[in-house]
């Protein structure tokens, strides 16, 4: 095996590497993916109170574009355990918008 296909290999390894731990981790908790994991914790390890989308992208190496798909599937998360929570008030809330 020669530089290049040694490089290519280890190359190779990594990228295989991480779908396995992301796939490991998807299945850890089947309400929470990884990449929705991985948002959470970048936007509470933000410096600002009410970071943006793009610092969040920035602070975990991605673009905008990238992460608000996942952005837009926890919001959704968020707001059924919200509504579960306190259904009746959150409810209220919700029609008076």
């Amino acid at each position: 095996m020669n530089y290049l296909e040694k490089k290519a290999y280890i190359f190779g390894s990594i990228f295989a590497l991480s779908n396995k731990l992301q796939t490991l981790g998807d299945k850890f908790d089947r309400g929470l993916t990884v990449k929705q994991w991985l948002l959470l914790i970048s936007i509470f390890k933000c410096e600002s109170d009410s970071p943006t989308i793009s610092e969040v992208a920035a602070l975990i190496g991605n673009s905008r574009q990238n992460i608000t798909p996942v952005l837009l599937s926890l919001t959704s998360i968020i707001l059924a355990i919200s509504l579960f929570a306190h259904p009746l008030q959150n409810l209220r809330a919700i029609i008076s918008l």
